[in-house]
């Protein structure tokens, strides 16, 4: 796995801190935040919401996807409509397009 950070973040250093005490073998890639690292159209396609840490498994899956996903995925039930974001329900689209998604049960 890989993970794509900033050793400045308190958030990265929770991730870097929870590898270390489950003795995970990762790679780290330091991300620039301050010089717009997280901005670029390489790391948006990782991670369309442009934050770090961001965790890549080995499968390609993002940390981020999966851990956003449920409380996306449930917007319209709380009133807020999503039409007219399309680059979120392109994302939407493309997590549910993932090998062995299941879509969420009522």
């Amino acid at each position: 796995m890989k993970i794509y950070g900033n050793h400045r973040s308190g958030n990265c250093y929770k991730l870097e801190l929870l590898c270390a005490l489950l003795d995970l073998n990762y790679e780290w890639q330091s991300v620039d935040i301050m010089r717009g690292e997280t901005r670029t159209p390489d790391f948006l396609a990782r991670n369309p919401n442009a934050k770090v840490p961001l965790l890549k498994l080995s499968d390609g899956r993002c940390l981020a996807d999966i851990a956003l996903y449920a409380y996306t995925r449930v917007a319209a039930d709380g009133g807020f409509e999503l039409t007219g974001y399309a680059a979120i329900t392109a994302w939407l689209r493309r997590i549910e397009s993932l090998p062995g998604y299941q879509p969420m049960q009522n």
